[in-house]
């Protein structure tokens, strides 16, 4: 699975505005009202981009407790004397969990970069023919600043699965190593695949 690359999300705002501004020309020529998402859609997306965030402080919080248990251990058994109790050990995560939890914040990403994006045009639109103040202009603002968080939180929900270099996943019975998506860091237990 690839991460998510912020020219690209860049490239999809930018397209999408053009459509955006595409077709709010098309309904102002046709006497139709401006194509921007009716303010409960903040609902929807104040719902989802809270959804994953609070999945991806789950796999942070897993990926924070993995890290300090593995630290004491080596600790440990490298013999160094220090805290008398050791780290507990971390409660697993299921697998398909963090796999969904990163799919999920890559959706968001992207959703967040089309809605920003047709926004952002229909915005470019309106100012040229409506006063600020309108409600069209301003659930555009609204619009935008809504997308621009969910493009972030996504991000950084995607970085919270990353495993930090050299906590890859262990071999497993066979010998076999966690896949890898070819950059320096793999993905948290079963968020890679």
């Amino acid at each position: 699975m690839s991460t998510i690359r912020p020219l690209l999300l860049t490239l999809i705002a930018v397209v999408t505005a053009v459509l955006g501004w595409g077709a709010s020309l098309l309904t102002a020529a046709n006497s139709l009202p401006s194509p921007v998402l009716h303010a409960t859609s903040l609902i929807t997306i104040g719902a989802g981009t809270l959804i994953t965030l609070v999945l991806g402080l789950r796999v942070r919080a897993y990926q924070r407790q993995r890290s300090e248990f593995r630290d004491r251990e080596r600790r440990r058994q490298a013999g160094e004397q220090g805290h008398a109790r050791g780290a507990e050990k971390p409660v697993e995560i299921s697998p398909v969990l963090a796999a969904r939890t990163l799919v999920l914040a890559q959706a968001l990403a992207y959703a967040g970069a089309v809605i920003l994006g047709w926004h952002a045009g229909v915005l470019v639109d309106l100012l040229g023919v409506a006063r600020v103040g309108s409600d069209s202009v301003t659930l555009s603002l609204i619009m935008i600043g809504a997308a621009g968080l969910m493009s972030v939180v996504g991000w950084a929900v995607e970085q919270f699965c990353k495993v930090p270099p050299g906590d890859g996943p262990q071999p497993g019975p066979d010998g076999a190593r966690g896949e890898s998506n070819g950059d320096e860091q793999g993905y948290a237990p079963g968020a890679g695949g």
